[in-house]
């Protein structure tokens, strides 16, 4: 959700840093075949373990939505 914007701001930024360095953006890659063998091999060990729940987070929770959803 953030992609776009960031990248965004890098580029308006470099520009008048330096305009003459080039940015070379890397495409999305969630959905390579590739990305999601490595996640689900770093994660086998931990996925066969017996939770009550799994929680994924890929940017991070606010502090308060943490607090609202368990005030422990």
């Amino acid at each position: 959700s953030t992609y776009q914007s960031a990248l965004d701001k890098t580029s308006s930024v470099l520009r008048s840093l330096a305009p003459s360095v080039k940015l070379k953006a890397l495409p999305c890659f969630y959905n390579e075949e590739g990305y999601i063998s490595s996640l689900v091999a770093s994660a086998q060990e931990s996925l066969s373990k017996d939770y009550d729940h799994i929680l994924f987070s890929y940017h991070g929770l606010p502090e308060r939505h943490i607090k609202s959803s368990d005030p422990t």
